[in-house]
Formats: structure tokens, sequence, C-alpha cells
């Protein structure tokens, strides 16, 4: 006699199986009977142990989808009279398998994390449907407690995004990150940008300032014009 799951098979609870038994040289209903053993009968809504006296119910069995919650399960066929006594010697073949939780796909960040020259949106998504998104921007790692993703993250400067993806009875699935690096080019600003000298002793102002520098603003005068660094000016 031979059955199906394999021993210690291994299911996620999202897959299916449909378990098969295959008995040579024994007439069920003539010889005797089927008996099967195993918490997992409960799930089908029939006792343990089950007894089948037909070849029409053994077929029948093959055609049910099997699919457990996460646990240890295990089976046990035997072949038994048809007084439902024990055969001599025994003929019997026991079958152990699991199903266990599966894993919940790292999120993806679009668009993908790298240096960028102006602010980005970022979007955070999984591939795995009906999940809920965490995040956080400190540097800790996220958990359900952290910020619900609810649309995308604005990144106006340098960041660095920590992601989960939940989904109830599913594993958690890893964490992902992505570094921003957010580099502005240096703005300088001249106020006035023309000066009018009505005579040698006229005095004019002016204001120079800027924003994302990165060296200190250097003026030069050779008596008739002024220059400026950086150079870009708005």
């Amino acid at each position: 006699m031979q059955n199906s799951p394999n021993e210690a098979a291994i299911f996620l609870t999202t897959d299916q199986f449909y378990a098969s038994i295959t008995i040579q040289n024994f007439v069920l209903g003539t010889d005797g009977l089927l008996k099967l053993e195993s918490t997992m009968l409960s799930a089908f809504g029939v006792p343990s142990p089950y007894y089948i006296n037909s070849e029409l119910m053994l077929n029948y069995l093959s055609t049910i989808p099997v699919s457990l919650p996460v646990g240890n399960y295990s089976i046990t066929a035997s072949l038994v009279g048809l007084d439902s006594t024990d055969l001599t010697p025994p003929v019997s073949v026991v079958r152990n398998f699991s199903f266990i939780a599966p894993t919940v796909a790292a999120p993806d960040f679009n668009p993908t994390a790298g240096t960028y020259y102006e602010p980005q949106q970022v979007a955070i998504s999984s591939t795995t449907d009906s999940v809920s998104i965490y995040y956080t921007t400190d540097g800790t790692i996220p958990t359900s407690a952290s910020t619900l993703y609810t649309g995308p993250i604005s990144v106006n400067t340098d960041m660095t995004i920590k992601a989960i993806a939940i989904r109830n009875g599913w594993n958690d699935s890893p964490v992902a990150e992505a570094a921003y690096v957010i580099v502005y080019d240096p703005v300088l600003v001249v106020d006035p940008t023309t000066l009018n000298f009505t005579d040698i002793d006229s005095v004019q102002t002016f204001t120079v300032s800027g924003y994302y520098l990165t060296a200190p603003i250097n003026i030069s005068c050779d008596n008739v014009n002024f220059s400026f660094t950086p150079t870009t000016q708005r």
C-alpha cells in the first residue's frame, strides 16, 4: 500500500494537495476496509478513525483538495478486516507532513535608492496582495507599530526609508531599505544686478546672498566690473 503526500512533505498554507492511496491485491468491501486515522479528518467533517469500504470512495478521496492551517500533521492508513480488526500481519503506512505560513515579499521602492538633483516622491509596494506596509525614516527597524504607508513619501533631503510588509496569517516580509541623497545646485542672489554710478563720488549698495552653497561667496572688483563666485545667479 502506498499513499501521498510524501513523508515529511512541507506545504504552504496557500497550497493545496490531493491525498492518494494505492492498494494492491486487496479488494475493498470484499477483503476488508481501509481505516484512516488523523486529526486532519475533522477538516473534512468525518471522524477519526474513518473507514472506506469501496474503490469508489477511495477514488473520491483523491479529488478533495487539502489545505490546512499552520501545524504538523500525521495520517495513518491501515488495511483491516470487514469487522474493523487489524490484519495479521498488520498492513499500514504513516505519513507525516507540515503546513507553514508563506512569507510576504519584501517591499519595493520607486524610484529606487540613489542620488537625485530634485525632491522625490517615493512609492512603496509589495508583489504580495493584501498587505499593509509600515515604514520609518529615523533609522529604526519598522514594525506594525510604525507609520502606516498610505501614499508616496516626500523626500526633500537626504533620507533612508526602511519598510516592512505585513499580511495576516503570513510571515512578515524582510525589512527593505532605500537611501536617498538629494543634491541641490548652488544659487547666488545679487540685488540689484546693475549698478549706475553718476559720478566718481557716488555710492551704490548691493546685496549678495545664496543658498545650497558649497563654498564662501567671493567678490572682486577691477574698478569697472564686479565678479562673483559661485557663478550661478538667479
